[in-house]
């Protein structure tokens, strides 16, 4: 059996000693690394073109940058948040969340970037609104149009009633 002179002995524990402390650098480094990155939960309104809030609303939130993506759809306060949170992995400072919603065949959207503040919270609100009517009764548009139906069934039955 060999043995190792004092010098060889210090220089293999200092070695030891400097693997150690790199490998703890590296496990427990790289969490606080992701700290910085919370994950993000994203919510906003949807508004019709007279700010009222849209129900039922169907929204796709997207980081471009990365693709991922998360749905959504609106309550009777035309609120929507995402279902998940994005992981800290999905985004980075800078990329730009669109937010599409769609209701009625029709479509808006609206768009930000991820910045310093964002990132500080972990959440970004995102709202969008509508630049043209949605029909809906509750609108001036679905109020005429539901009036002209309205108008073309009562002639239609007063038509059949005088020719009976």
């Amino acid at each position: 059996m060999r043995v190792l002179s004092r010098n060889k002995w210090s220089t293999l524990a200092s070695a030891s000693v400097i693997a150690s402390v790199s490998l703890c650098l590296l496990m427990f480094a790289a969490p606080s690394v992701r700290a910085d990155n919370p994950s993000l939960s994203v919510y906003g309104y949807v508004y019709d073109t007279e700010g009222l809030p849209v129900n039922g609303a169907t929204v796709l939130i997207v980081i471009v940058e990365s693709g991922h993506s998360r749905y959504g759809t609106t309550d009777s306060d035309g609120l929507y948040s995402s279902a998940t949170d994005f992981n800290a992995t999905d985004y980075a400072l800078g990329n730009t969340i669109r937010v599409t919603a769609s209701y009625d065949s029709n479509l808006a959207q609206n768009e930000t970037a991820v910045t310093a503040g964002i990132v500080s919270v972990g959440v970004a609100q995102v709202d969008v609104h509508f630049t043209y009517e949605i029909p809906e009764f509750g609108s001036l548009l679905g109020t005429v149009v539901a009036m002209v139906g309205i108008a073309l069934v009562s002639a239609v039955a007063l038509s059949r009633r005088r020719r009976a």
